[in-house]
């Protein structure tokens, strides 16, 4: 997986925001597989919750390929009044000290797997000069 190659903001609204996110993958495999399901819990560093992302549609990884492919997601915050002022402060640093819980679900056929996600460090947010944000 590589850097983030652009963000489409698609909708924002206060419950939370819609956007489509490109990403290079190399997929080594000899076999083509999907990514079913992302459902990911995002904690700030004090530990409290502050949204939770989840996909909308499945992707499809072709069999030993290199490609930037575009994922759609659902951000939901989850209480407004804590939180809105936790998210711009978080957002407005250039780097964010994030728990990330959840998992993923990948699958070929009726072959499925759960893979766990369970990470914390400091993500850098927007460093990226060719990362390109579009907005509605």
């Amino acid at each position: 997986m590589g850097n983030i190659k652009g963000i489409e903001l698609q909708n924002i609204n206060k419950d939370g925001v819609d956007f489509n996110i490109m990403l290079p993958i190399a997929n080594n495999n000899k076999y083509a597989f999907s990514i079913r399901k992302i459902n990911l819990i995002i904690n700030n560093k004090s530990g409290n919750q502050i949204a939770t992302l989840k996909s909308k549609k499945n992707i499809r990884l072709d069999a030993n390929s290199k490609k930037t492919y575009r994922f759609n997601f659902s951000l939901k915050f989850t209480s407004v009044k804590n939180v809105s002022l936790e998210v711009i402060k978080t957002f407005l640093k250039r780097s964010a000290n994030l728990k990330i819980t959840g998992n993923i679900k990948v699958g070929k056929f009726i072959f499925t797997k759960n893979i766990k996600v369970d990470e914390q460090r400091n993500y850098q947010l927007f460093r990226n000069k060719n990362t390109k944000i579009q907005l509605p």
